[in-house]
């Protein structure tokens, strides 16, 4: 009886403490792809600006500021789905040893070395080549 209640406080804190990360996440770094289009909507603003009135140094540095804050949220957009695919990975990989055969070929076929150049930079070495070179 006594494991029981514990398992039952574990997953009670659990479920509190996903909501907790799910509150830090939101408030941390929001939606992303909306701040992103807030953004883009911002930078036609400046850039009709500067059309219509010319450029000055206040609507240039503002520029450089959200172009700035479109860079970031673009890599946090990557990272974000870097970590959803690594997540679908692990949780499909599991499952479907057929979809991490195919994944693990992919990265083969990228990962290969087709030619190369010799040190002086004349030549190539195609497959044949490199393997009588070895």
């Amino acid at each position: 009886m006594e494991g029981r209640n514990k398992m039952h406080t574990f997953q009670i804190r659990l479920k509190d403490l996903k909501e907790k990360i799910k509150k830090w996440n939101k408030e941390e770094f929001g939606n992303i792809q909306k701040e992103k289009e807030i953004l883009h909507t911002r930078m036609e603003r400046i850039q009709q600006q500067i059309i219509e009135g010319g450029r000055s140094m206040e609507l240039a540095e503002e520029e450089g500021r959200v172009i700035t804050q479109i860079k970031e949220r673009r890599k946090q957009e990557e990272i974000l789905r870097k970590q959803k695919s690594r997540a679908q990975w692990l949780k499909e990989g599991e499952k479907n040893s057929k979809f991490f055969h195919k994944v693990m070929v992919n990265h083969k076929q990228h990962n290969r070395i087709f030619s190369s150049r010799t040190v002086k930079g004349t030549g190539y070495f195609n497959k044949k080549k490199w393997r009588s070179y070895w």
